[in-house]
């Protein structure tokens, strides 16, 4: 769910500028988490201040948020819903993107590429911070989740299947490993060469060479597994999941912690370079760690919304 990369040049659609003339004014201050979820719901949570809602006027499921820098965030979601934001949330665009079905991840890489996917195989992608977007060749998989190198050379992408493909510049869409137990996310360092997969069942999945060979890691549990994060130096990895788990694993040892009743899902997460972590959920759920997610502790927030996603609009950059 990290940066991103791209395939096949040759044959891009290109699709409409991209932005619809409907701006939506807010009053929110740049810096803090962003968290979406179901009908539409957005809040941003400031350090010092309760979750503020957005008024989106939008009632679509939100699945996904993308942030870079202080200032530009990315949403994407049901029935092909894709937004953005160029003034930290001041003003939102609605992108025509001629997209009907679901989009479920998108990821911005350090430069001006931007990813969404979702299901039937939807792939999107822009090279200019998502003024304009193309349509580049895919196949028929149910995408959950998208990553990519900083500079967006090779994107990684997580199939409902199992199947993980890989996408560059000018290349067929590559299937870099076949399909198993259902995969959830994806998240890659900035390099490239180091990936982190997570699904059904505490499914783990890494590779250290750019997805060349997989190696399927002892699960530390058996909860399904929603979102993963991977350092920068590929040491740790951390993941949340079924009945509000929580794993961190480095150097071989796990911490594994269950904080919800076993009903309710952990469905997104983000952690910044500082250890600053935010985990979000069923009913509302909202978890933090101060330590790069070796220990979670639960905020009550008052929110009961199904939150799906979260990220941070900073300056200190990701895990």
């Amino acid at each position: 769910m990290r940066s991103a990369a791209l395939p096949c040049l040759a044959a891009l659609l290109v699709l409409a500028p991209a932005c619809s003339n409907e701006k939506k004014d807010t009053t929110s201050e740049t810096s803090g988490s962003w968290l979406v979820g179901d009908d539409g719901a957005m809040y941003r949570i400031a350090a010092s201040a309760g979750p503020e809602l957005y008024p989106l006027d939008e009632d679509r499921d939100l699945l996904a948020i993308a942030c870079k820098g202080l200032d530009r965030a990315w949403v994407v979601g049901e029935d092909g819903v894709l937004l953005s934001t160029a003034d930290g949330g001041a003003r939102w665009e609605t992108h025509a993107v001629d997209v009907d079905e679901t989009l479920r991840d998108v990821t911005a890489t350090a430069g001006a590429v931007v990813l969404a996917v979702g299901d039937g195989g939807a792939l999107l992608r822009s090279e200019d911070l998502g003024a304009t977007w193309t349509r580049p060749p895919t196949t028929a998989v149910d995408w959950t989740g998208v990553a990519a190198d900083e500079a967006g050379e090779r994107a990684f992408l997580a199939g409902a299947d199992g199947s993980i493909w890989r996408h560059e510049p000018d290349a067929p869409l590559t299937r870099v490993r076949a399909p198993g137990p259902a995969l959830s996310d994806i998240s890659v360092t900035p390099a490239g060469d180091a990936i982190a997969a997570v699904g059904q069942g505490g499914w783990l999945l890494t590779s250290s060479d750019g997805g060349a060979r997989w190696e399927i890691v002892a699960p530390p549990t058996d909860r399904d597994l929603n979102a993963v994060v991977i350092a920068h130096d590929g040491a740790t990895i951390i993941a949340v999941g079924e009945a509000g788990v929580t794993v961190h694993l480095r150097a071989g040892a796990a911490i594994v912690h269950e904080h919800l009743d076993p009903a309710l899902h952990l469905r997104a997460l983000h952690v910044s370079a500082d250890g600053h972590g935010v985990a979000v959920g069923d009913a509302g759920a909202v978890l933090v760690s101060h330590d790069a997610g070796e220990r979670w502790i639960i905020e009550d927030l008052g929110l009961v919304d199904t939150l799906r996603g979260v990220d941070e609009l900073e300056g200190v950059g990701h895990l």
